[in-house]
């Protein structure tokens, strides 16, 4: 019984550090292919012009937009045309979870030509993680998710992960003002706090709702949004709700955000973020 019990004690142990080295290499693997995607990333900024705003930019805007974009610090300095940044989370990955996974991420943002990418790493228990990456490119979107950096959970593309990222892109410009001047961005006021927005990009077109406080700053998003739920895709409200605001690199945003699904059986908090850290034109890797 001693053989046996060492026997499954060696094996347990082999086990074990076969999932560890799996894990690293894994990581190591997945971070360098992100790694790259970056790098391309980074390579189409490098020929944006940059130029300064003048209030006469925003002459067009709906005075809400206005009031948030002077508010934010973007007149009369350079334009934001990218913007990195780090953020610390805590994610559900299903409505009746009741345990919350911490979860660290980078991600890199555009806005000459709109788009993101996403690159993220769940805590789900010691030495387990999930790997994540979403990416805007080119009107294009792309969900990438991996269990320990290796086994695929998903690996999405289509129309409806293109709305679903567009709107994800409309509804980040609150840490980028800059984009709220871009031309696929056009804006309609609805009261004196409130405003339409709708972005247009390669084909694809969608709205949603910005709501600002008495001094200007963005409070809250709303927007029809594609999601998958049992299987299937279905366009639910999508929100987010946005507080802490403060000047980071020069700009006031937001440093906390929650994010929500509205469905028809509640409310489904799936993700609070707080941001770490905001650097706007370095065009450097994290």
């Amino acid at each position: 019984m001693k053989k046996v019990g060492k026997i499954m004690l060696v094996a347990f142990v082999v086990i074990i550090v076969t999932i560890f080295l799996v894990s690293m290499i894994s990581s190591a693997v997945f971070n360098y292919k992100v790694g790259k995607e970056i790098d391309v990333f980074l390579e189409k900024q490098k020929e944006v012009e940059v130029a300064t705003i003048p209030m006469e930019k925003l002459g067009h805007l709906p005075d809400p937009v206005q009031k948030w974009l002077v508010t934010s610090g973007i007149l009369d300095r350079e334009m934001a045309y990218f913007a990195r940044s780090k953020q610390t989370a805590f994610v559900r990955l299903d409505q009746n979870q009741e345990n919350w996974m911490p979860l660290e991420a980078d991600q890199y943002f555009t806005v000459k030509e709109p788009g993101f990418l996403w690159k993220a790493k769940f805590k789900i228990a010691p030495f387990l993680h999930i790997a994540g990456r979403d990416l805007y490119d080119n009107g294009t979107g792309h969900m990438l998710i991996k269990f320990q950096s290796f086994f695929t959970v998903a690996d999405a593309t289509g129309y409806e992960i293109d709305q679903g990222t567009l709107i994800r892109y409309l509804a980040e410009i609150v840490w980028v003002p800059s984009a709220a001047l871009q031309d696929y961005i056009t804006w309609e006021a609805i009261d004196e706090t409130s405003v339409k927005a709708t972005m247009s990009f390669q084909n694809i077109s969608a709205s949603g709702v910005f709501t600002f406080d008495e001094e200007g700053n963005p409070i809250h998003f709303i927007a029809d949004r594609y999601g998958e739920f049992d299987g299937n895709f279905i366009k639910k409200p999508w929100s987010i709700e946005m507080y802490d605001h403060q000047f980071i690199d020069g700009y006031k945003v937001p440093t906390k955000a929650k994010i929500t699904w509205k469905l028809d059986n509640g409310d489904y908090t799936w993700y609070v973020l707080e941001l770490e850290d905001l650097e706007y034109n370095k065009l450097e890797k994290y």
